[in-house]
């Protein structure tokens, strides 16, 4: 009887053994990524890292999910597919190295709302942005280095096994690490699983439904969970469009036209700043004949597209006691009352399928504009297709028809990477060689031409638009979703998810235009406007509050509209902002101030 129980135990032993004898250097590699991963982290002072929370977990859990990793391969080696496994898991180590030094950012949500919502051009600009930048070839360096390591290390005690160490003792120590691995790993694997069975983003908030996140494997789940929550929470948005409320509506103004640009830096406009490069000449000319009125202090709460649009869409805002699935989104309040709205983006385009049915996760982007019924509860044209640069998507706006009230929305590509394929070659004016380099060589010498041309070309097709209303009684506002960093203060161009909010990263990347123009006979018509917005141009505000102004300029009435929120209203309240969801900006600006 000792003896079968004893066979047993060796046999089960032997049998938990299996995966690390034979996907050994799988095994080896994936725990020295992590422990690399989470230390880069550290070093970087990434949100997130592993080496945040606990040493004592952070060395040993992830031997659980390095075992995990190498039990998977070997399972499917019985069916020869365990490099499926080798090879995913190589791929999402240098992904998210590569993603961890270019964004400072892991593997999270965020992440996945951009892989969802970038179409084929975009993911191939990207690409191309990526080769050239050298945390690219750094991320490939160490995932190489970390694969050789690994092949040395499992050769190197082969042979020092043999000759010096027993075995079994050697094979006892790893199995039983990696056994304390998979029971501090254990109640992660089992909240990922809860996290799937969410049904709203409220829900995941709660600190004990978020797993601790060492692998990018399960980072890359966790945020597959998130906005797997997030499309289900549509249908509850659906409701609450539904229920649109409208009291009465004037229609003060018969044509507003909302621009929303994309990864607009302020800074490289010489519109807000006059010692950088001409960037806006055509802005300018109409801000000095009295035409453009320039808003000098607004903010945008996140710098994702997704985040903006989520709140700046909705007619919910921070001092709601609610959430925003209880509130309408601004569009449908403009057809409820009777105006025609009309959506032309260079981004999210009319789509003949649902993306909930085919299961896209996505939080926003997309989602309320191609969620059929959404959609059609908001606008009442749209468009189908996508243009290369933004002036080509002017030649396709329509005319609206004068006797009918209209919201005309555009959003554009404006200076999204690749910023060189935002404008026409023809269209370049500035070249890498005029640019003094500071932080980043010949690649900051490059990123900032590019941008600046971007930014000029952006200049010219607002400018014609505002321009081709110019016979129509229309007030016409220009925005962007976010900003930008290009090499302002640091190493770094895009946008990053850092852990500690500094004024750099701020003023770049959450500061943004707005800028308000009205033609001649809007003006004649409605001096009272004009007055307003000219009193309103230093005031404090939050981008995602617009729909307030928007309200007010349609004159319609409803529940929704809040005077303390409306820049134009003298009721007007400056609203304490919060980016990134828990940064004072306004107190971060006077910290600023104070160095």
């Amino acid at each position: 009887m000792k003896h079968s129980v004893k066979s047993c135990i060796v046999a089960s032993f032997g049998g938990f053994l299996r995966p690390l004898k034979e996907e050994r250097r799988l095994y080896v590699f994936s725990l020295l990524m992590m422990w690399l991963t989470a230390l880069a982290g550290l070093l970087l002072g990434i949100r997130g890292a592993a080496f945040r929370s606990s040493l004592f977990f952070s060395l040993l859990s992830p031997l659980g999910d390095a075992y995990v990793i190498s039990l998977a391969a070997w399972m499917l080696s019985r069916v020869r597919l365990g490099w499926t496994v080798r090879l995913t898991a190589v791929l999402l180590f240098a992904a998210e190295m590569f993603v961890l030094l270019f964004n400072h950012s892991l593997l999270s949500s965020d992440v996945v709302n951009l892989l969802v919502e970038t179409d084929a051009v975009e993911s191939s600009e990207f690409l191309l942005s990526a080769l050239k930048h050298p945390s690219l070839w750094a991320a490939l360096a160490l995932v190489l280095t970390s694969a050789f390591a690994a092949w040395g290390c499992c050769r190197i005690a082969r042979r020092y096994a043999v000759k010096h160490t027993p075995r079994r003792l050697m094979c006892g120590a790893l199995a039983g690490a990696s056994l304390i691995g998979l029971a501090l790993q254990a109640g992660v694997y089992v909240n990922l699983w809860r996290c799937f069975r969410l049904d709203s983003l409220g829900d995941f908030e709660l600190d004990e439904h978020e797993p601790r996140l060492y692998t990018p494997a399960v980072r890359l789940f966790y945020g597959i969970a998130v906005n797997r929550a997030a499309t289900k929470e549509l249908d509850e948005l659906v409701k609450a469009v539904e229920r649109t409320e409208v009291e009465g509506c004037s229609f003060r103004s018969p044509l507003i036209v909302l621009v929303i640009g994309e990864s607009y830096n302020k800074h490289h406009a010489s519109l807000y700043n006059p010692r950088h490069r001409s960037t806006t000449p055509r802005l300018e000319a109409l801000r000095d004949e009295g035409r453009l009125w320039v808003f000098s202090d607004v903010v945008t709460p996140y710098n994702h597209t997704t985040a903006v649009f989520r709140e700046m869409f909705s007619t919910w805002d921070r001092s709601c006691t609610d959430g925003p699935l209880d509130h309408t989104l601004f569009p449908a309040v403009f057809r409820k009352a009777g105006y025609d709205v009309w959506l032309f983006s260079n981004q999210f385009v009319q789509k003949n399928a649902d993306v909930t049915t085919e299961a896209k996760f996505n939080i926003v982007g997309g989602t309320i504009f191609n969620h059929s019924h959404l959609s059609a509860l908001q606008f009442t044209r749209r468009n189908t297709d996508t243009k290369t640069y933004d002036g080509e998507l002017l030649d396709v706006l329509p005319t609206a028809d004068e006797s009918r009230p209209t919201l005309l929305i555009v959003h554009l590509k404006g200076q999204h990477v690749d910023y060189g394929e935002r404008y026409p070659e023809d269209r370049t004016r500035y070249r890498p060689e005029d640019y003094e380099a500071r932080y980043g060589g010949r690649t900051e010498q490059m990123v900032h031409a590019r941008y600046d041309n971007a930014t000029l070309y952006n200049d010219s097709v607002v400018a014609t638009l505002m321009h081709s209303y110019d016979n129509r009684e229309a007030i016409i506002i220009y925005l962007s979703d976010h900003g930008e960093e290009v090499y302002d203060w640091r190493n770094q161009y895009v946008r990053t998810d850092d852990p500690v909010m500094s004024w750099g990263e701020a003023s770049n990347q959450y500061e943004v235009p707005f800028v308000v123009y009205m033609s001649a006979l809007y003006r004649q018509r409605h001096p009272d406007v004009a007055e307003e917005v000219e009193a309103a141009r230093e005031r404090p505000f939050v981008s995602t509050d617009i729909c307030h102004m928007l309200f007010r300029l349609a004159g319609i009435r409803t529940r929704e509209y809040k005077p303390s929120l409306d820049l134009l209203s003298p009721h007007y309240v400056a609203p304490e902002r919060i980016i990134d969801d828990e940064t004072d900006y306004d107190a971060l600006r006077r910290e600023s101030v104070n160095k």
